[in-house]
């Protein structure tokens, strides 16, 4: 059928594919059957144009979506788009929680998290299910966000910055917010930067394309303890002694210290709206980057989030984060921008102090993790069949082969859960047979017991699901992350399995808006294909994954094709160790080389259980990976290392140099001032901050 008669029947306007059919048609597994089906499908599509009330279906769920008209700042498609299919560039929003694992979110499957605002989000967006970011810790991760260069090539290396760091991100890097900014659009972050502050300020966001900030330049907990919850200070051990409150910077001026993290989600979210009403008003185009503060240690949340999920302290933190990104959506809709933005929604890095699948045996004689749990098809109608699994225990929960599905109390639960999204295709093992390699003997909880969600070493860990290990390792459960890409007149709801990592947004962006990167080297590669196609192959191949503390001699720990991943180096780190039982987890683990490297499939087997590199069908696949590992390190170019020049005095203070005694002079407690924009009209945010 040719084009301008689907877009004759569309108005004008480019035409988007049915959604996937409901689960419980049959298993968004093999969605669809074939290519061939696909191909005849959108051939005779049903246009569903943006300014048509539809039907969104997905699971049992029905989702009506409001009429939207197309965004403030940009034309309407049909008045902009020509023949060549090129849509005006959309506004961008990159969401980033911190710390949020694979299967902290309800939409995961978690059955003590509340995240409806993000579940909501991720139903109407592509979820990625193979993302990967290129460091298990914040501040290489985020680098590379940013810049689409791997943290060897900018510099930000070994571990994060810290106060005291008088180094950032270099100067000389280009990020997304500068490329965009140069491009005509308004640029803004609101949130945590942890990407260095220098002496007198000069790697703060302003200096690296963002317009506007107000925001904490590194983590919450790198400071002496505030207070947490209402009345009570954090749980956790936070840094003190030699260190500065936290600052609260807008733009380049200290304008509260220490922050009031009682009020700071909240007073960001006021910022972020504000800044896309004025945008909205000036028919401009925007970048927003919101990375928040949840739900990192310690977590910390207002009165009106406390005890209000069934998961103690992350759970609450994790509430008052859907609260935010709810309103963040809100906002974008009641300005009508929704269907000309761009979202991009993820996490930095795995969850930290979780608790493994790897438990150790019950008094039945069968590992924790391993036990009875039954599943049923996705029609809901099939009898159940017993097999055993590893479970996610630590979370609360084993998720149930196929079905999806969480057991706790009570198995036989179907639900859209991590097996859903992760496609689970772990073989079953009889009762009898011996637990795999690695599972440790001792006394431990019975699969299906009903124990808490977030059992860590504090009782308020993360939850990498089904994945092994957490942040700090380069496990899965480090390095693979959520990522939902929202965009409702461009990107169809739905799921790829395409190997991604977040060193793509920038290169992706700059393709969607029309950026020049001739001029820079990137590693990231452009997966704007995926967001119109999720069943082709992904423009990424492998996907080198490095450590905390990487070294030119050592390079990558492992490599990912998205289908298998090589583990040449593992070891353990501080932030994964908690109460779990593998032992691969905790800093205890040294750094171990292996050769031949263990072998994974993490698309059937994504919590890394069985080594397959013993099995010589494997060999050819192993040497490809080895050659494309050897050729990446021969070809990085690698910055020095900018995360470990450290002086005290440079750390920021809101009445330095002068103060004594230093660091407990500075001390500026009066509320940050409203940020005032040109349109005076965007300064009336009330009605969007109401829960």
């Amino acid at each position: 059928m040719a084009k301008e008669v689907i877009w004759e029947a569309c108005g004008g306007q480019r035409p988007r594919p049915r959604l996937p059919p409901a689960a419980g048609k049959f298993d968004l597994v093999g969605w669809p059957p074939m290519r061939g089906l696909l191909s005849l499908c959108l051939l005779l599509v049903t246009c569903e144009c943006e300014v048509i009330k539809q039907e969104t279906r997905l699971g049992d769920e029905v989702l009506e979506e409001e009429p939207v008209i197309e965004g403030t700042g940009h034309l309407r498609s049909s008045e902009k788009e020509t023949e060549d299919d090129s849509p005006p560039p959309p506004n961008i929003v990159v969401l980033l929680a911190d710390d949020l694992g694979y299967g902290d979110l309800s939409f995961s499957g978690h059955p003590t998290s509340r995240t409806p605002e993000i579940d909501k989000l991720a139903r109407e967006s592509l979820f990625f299910t193979h993302h990967y970011v290129t460091s298990p810790i914040c501040s290489p991760s985020r680098a590379s966000l940013l810049t689409g260069r791997l943290q060897v090539r900018n510099g930000v290396y070994p571990g994060t910055f810290t106060p005291m760091n008088y180094l950032g991100l270099p100067r000389n890097e280009t990020t997304i917010a500068t490329l965009l900014k140069d491009k005509g659009y308004r640029t803004m972050l609101t949130g945590k930067w942890h990407l260095g502050v220098g002496r007198e300020g000069e790697y703060l966001p302003i200096h690296h394309g963002f317009d506007h900030y107000l925001g904490l330049p590194y983590s919450h907990d790198m400071c002496p303890c505030p207070t947490c919850f209402p009345g009570r200070p954090c749980h956790d051990n936070c840094w003190g002694g030699t260190r500065v409150s936290c600052p609260l910077y807008s733009n380049g001026t200290i304008v509260e210290q220490p922050v009031d993290l009682l009020t700071l989600t909240s007073r960001l979210v006021q910022t972020a709206v504000t800044f896309m009403a004025d945008a909205a008003a000036s028919r401009k185009p925007f970048f927003l980057y919101f990375p928040f503060f949840h739900v990192h240690h310690p977590q910390f949340s207002p009165e009106k989030f406390v005890g209000k999920s069934l998961r103690g302290t992350i759970g609450d933190s994790l509430y008052e984060l859907d609260w935010a990104v709810g309103q963040v959506v809100k906002a974008l809709r009641q300005h009508h921008l929704l269907s000309s933005t761009l979202i991009w929604f993820s996490s930095d890095n795995g969850s930290k102090e979780v608790q493994s699948g790897h438990q150790p045996a019950s008094e039945e004689g069968i590992p924790s993790g391993y036990g009875r749990v039954a599943w049923r098809r996705g029609d809901g109608e099939s009898p159940a069949s017993l097999v055993t699994l590893p479970g996610a225990a630590g979370c609360g929960y084993v998720m149930c082969q196929r079905g999806g599905g969480v057991a706790r109390s009570t198995p036989n639960i179907t639900s859209l859960g991590v097996w859903r999204t992760m496609r689970a295709a772990l073989p079953s093992r009889p009762l009898s047979s011996p637990p795999p390699a690695g599972w440790a003997a001792g006394a431990g909880a019975v699969a299906g017991q009903n124990r808490s969600p977030s059992l860590t070493r504090h009782e308020r860990g993360g939850c990498a699901g089904l994945l092994r290990c957490g942040k700090g390792t380069t496990w899965e459960g480090g390095v693979r992350v959520p990522l939902f890409v929202h965009w409702p007149s461009r990107v169809s709801p739905g799921r790829s399995d395409g190997l991604v990592s977040a060193v793509d947004l920038l290169p992706t962006v700059a393709s969607l808006t029309g950026l020049n990167t001739s001029h820079l080297t990137l590693d990231g590669v452009d997966i704007s294909p995926l967001l119109w196609d999720p069943l082709v192959v992904s423009p990424r191949k492998y996907m080198p994954i490095y450590p905390t503390d990487p070294t030119p001699k050592v390079g990558p720990h492992a490599v990912t094709n998205g289908t298998y991943k090589a583990h040449f180096y593992t070891s353990g780190s501080d932030l994964s160790d908690a109460d779990n039982y593998d032992p691969m987890c905790p800093a205890s683990h040294p750094l171990t080389k292996h050769d031949p490297p263990l072998l994974f499939n993490v698309h059937h087997d994504p919590g890394e259980r069985y080594d397959l590199s013993a099995d010589p069908q494997y060999s050819g696949l192993l040497r490809a990976f080895t050659a494309w590992r050897k050729d990446h390190m021969e070809h990085m170019t690698w910055d020095i290392p900018r995360t470990t020049p450290t002086d005290p005095r440079a750390q920021p203070c809101c009445t330095a140099p002068s103060c004594a005694p230093f660091p407990q002079c500075c001390d500026c407690p009066a509320p940050a001032p409203a940020p005032q924009w040109s349109t005076p009209h965007a300064n009336d945010i009330a009605s969007l901050l109401s829960l």
